[in-house]
């Protein structure tokens, strides 16, 4: 069993900017040479841009764990608690990685995991750090 069941998608689209959500810390992505950011009040993300159109997202270790859902169905392992606009690029975040509660994080399976790409989302990991890409000059992706 894999370690991140389901992500929701990355959506670009017309938003009022959320003035009480925002982000928090900086500090590098890997991947990115622009400085990171920890989305405020998320667990376990942080995102940068590249390029000016490349949104960089970091799901920064998939063995961590934040307990139950809401529901007591899922075990979080990274969330953005909720849509967060990406400044004011008009993009809004929404992301949940998660395990079935009574599912156990399993690193070896993690060397199943191949990179891919799909629409606008390119996705790769390194060591127990998953990365998506997106492109936002892509509309409609």
């Amino acid at each position: 069993q894999g370690a991140v069941s389901s992500i929701s998608s990355v959506s670009a689209s017309q938003a009022t900017p959320n003035r009480r959500r925002g982000f928090a810390s900086v500090d590098h992505c890997r991947s990115c040479p622009t400085p990171a950011v920890h989305i405020a009040g998320g667990k376990n993300l942080r995102w940068c841009f590249e390029d000016g159109r490349f949104l960089l997202i970091e799901i920064m270790d998939l063995s961590q764990s934040f307990g139950a859902s809401s529901t007591g169905k899922t075990i979080t392992v990274a969330s953005s608690c909720g849509h967060r606009n990406i400044l004011q690029s008009g993009a809004v975040l929404n992301l949940n990685a998660y395990l079935p509660v009574g599912t156990k994080f399993v690193r070896s399976g993690l060397a199943a995991f191949r990179p891919w790409t799909a629409n606008n989302i390119e996705l790769t990991m390194d060591g127990l750090t998953l990365r998506l890409k997106v492109d936002l000059s892509v509309e409609g992706a």
